[in-house]
């Protein structure tokens, strides 16, 4: 198949699918077109950058000095704070760890995924960082607490870094990074925006908020709280998802029944009760396979336990495919190599943040991250 589509009649997701292959951007810096200040070049190499920074600091009253929406989201209460050394076990606002997010989610993790831990360790956070970002999004359900938006930037940061699309500036003044495809309401990029990190201990960088360089300009400020205007050629842009190909539909995906029927038995009899484990089986057998042959419009992609995945919307109770589905099949390759499996099957609103986090929107997966009744 060529791309990951959601459920019939909806749209397709413009996801390529071959091989991984990324091309690292060019790293070379050129003068720029404003106060002659550089231009920063996409890059993830830190060699060089200070030890310790003043940006931190410099950054507390940013929402102040420069225009609305460039630097607001620091929170007013550590405004002109003093620079406070904290014990690297101490940290500020730092994201939810994978495991724990993962807990929260429901979802279960077997292994835990190091591209998912990037973003805790990059930088510290304001307490109140993913509720600043989501007002800026166009209206979607993040769920509870907005935990499927926190997944979505652990994922998309950690692709970015290792696809090398983070914007390091020359002077290591600041990072910009494309956060996945978010937009505004009125459909502008949004940007994650760090400078360097005044602790001792602890990440690199701090995150002081979320911009959309409307005019390419990025409004720094220094330490002596002036406002430099730093334009922007390039910002950076979103990781490229190199989802792999979907299994031959002639092989029929193996089910883990002993997982499904004994660990995920209540999951299961809460949406179909009332039926013996040899029915459930022959439902369960007869969704899948109308799912898989018919995965070219129905299958979506999705990042799970530290791999693309794809996910199949399986309808037993209902024959209308465009509704939401009462489980999602995630299909992944075998332990051995040798053909694929379905190791479990998740309640929709569970595989709904696991195939957003790759998605460049939420359409054909809407409908997953409601309960159906």
């Amino acid at each position: 198949m060529g791309s990951g589509c959601g459920p019939e009649g909806s749209h397709c997701h413009d996801i390529p699918v071959a091989h991984p292959a990324v091309v690292a951007p060019a790293r070379s810096a050129q003068t720029t077109d404003f106060q002659e200040d550089p231009v920063a070049t996409p890059t993830t190499r830190m060699r060089g950058l200070p030890s310790k920074g003043w940006g931190a600091l410099a950054a507390l009253d940013l929402h102040e000095a420069i225009d609305p929406g460039e630097g607001e989201v620091m929170p007013p209460r550590v405004r002109n704070a003093p620079v406070v050394e904290r014990d690297e076990h101490q940290p500020v606002g730092r994201p939810m760890p994978a495991r724990r997010l993962f807990d929260a989610l429901r979802v279960p993790m077997a292994t835990d995924d190091p591209l998912t831990e990037t973003l805790g360790k990059f930088a510290h956070f304001p307490d109140d960082w993913i509720q600043k970002l989501v007002v800026r999004l166009a209206p979607e359900s993040w769920g509870e607490r907005d935990t499927w938006l926190e997944y979505y930037c652990h994922a998309n940061f950690g692709h970015a870094l290792q696809q090398e699309r983070l914007l390091h500036d020359p002077e290591g003044r600041f990072v910009l990074w494309r956060v996945g495809s978010l937009e505004t309401t009125d459909g502008r990029a949004i940007h994650g925006y760090f400078v360097r990190n005044s602790r001792r201990y602890g990440p690199p960088y701090f995150l002081v908020g979320f911009v959309t360089l409307d005019d390419g300009i990025l409004r720094f400020q220094n330490h002596d709280r002036t406002v430099m205007g730093i334009r922007i050629a390039t910002p950076p842009t979103s990781p490229k998802h190199v989802i792999p190909a979907y299994p031959d539909l002639h092989a029929m995906p193996s089910v883990n029944w002993q997982h499904i029927l004994e660990t995920r038995i209540d999951r299961i009899r809460a949406r179909v009760p009332n039926l013996p484990d040899k029915a459930l089986r022959w439902l369960i057998t007869a969704a899948v396979a109308d799912a898989h042959k018919s995965s070219d419009r129905r299958a979506v992609p999705g990042w799970f336990d530290g791999e693309y995945q794809w996910m199949l919307p399986l309808h037993i109770t209902q024959e209308n495919v465009s509704a939401a589905p009462d489980f999602v099949a995630p299909v992944r390759l075998a332990d051995d190599g040798e053909g694929y499996t379905i190791p479990t099957l998740l309640e929709p609103w569970m595989a709904y943040p696991l195939a957003r986090a790759i998605a460049p929107d939420n359409r054909g997966i809407a409908s997953w991250a409601t309960t159906i009744d």
